[in-house]
């Protein structure tokens, strides 16, 4: 599992070109008009994360989660899509700031939780 503090550190993660490309137009093109700058002060001052996921991981994995922003994630995401190469893209937000967090994760993945995500996922 690998944890981002800032969209713009998407190319620390090995992506293919076609599912990078996928995260950066949903975590700072739609969001930000593709202002780097303000995508990146905008997650630091929220406390957003991106959480990438491979098949081998659990939820209860992830790093700095309560019961609440657990519950959050399963319950109550306010994006759950498809992406490229297999994956899903959760977006659930967790604070009044609007502050929240992602996961990217494998359609495959081993976690049953993940997998019944992955179920309700759309295009």
């Amino acid at each position: 599992m690998t944890t981002l503090d800032s969209p713009c550190r998407l190319s620390m993660l090995v992506l293919s070109p076609t599912l990078h490309d996928f995260l950066i137009h949903h975590l700072m093109t739609l969001p930000f008009g593709d202002d780097p700058n303000t995508a990146h002060d905008v997650w630091a001052s929220t406390g957003t994360r991106l959480h990438v996921l491979n098949a081998a991981d659990r939820f209860d994995d992830i790093p700095g989660m309560d019961r609440v922003k657990r519950f959050q994630l399963i319950h109550l995401p306010e994006i759950l899509i498809n992406t490229p190469d297999q994956h899903v893209l959760l977006l659930s937000v967790t604070q009044d700031d609007g502050g929240g967090t992602y996961l990217l994760f494998p359609r495959d993945s081993h976690c049953p939780t993940l997998k019944a995500l992955g179920r309700q996922a759309h295009d």
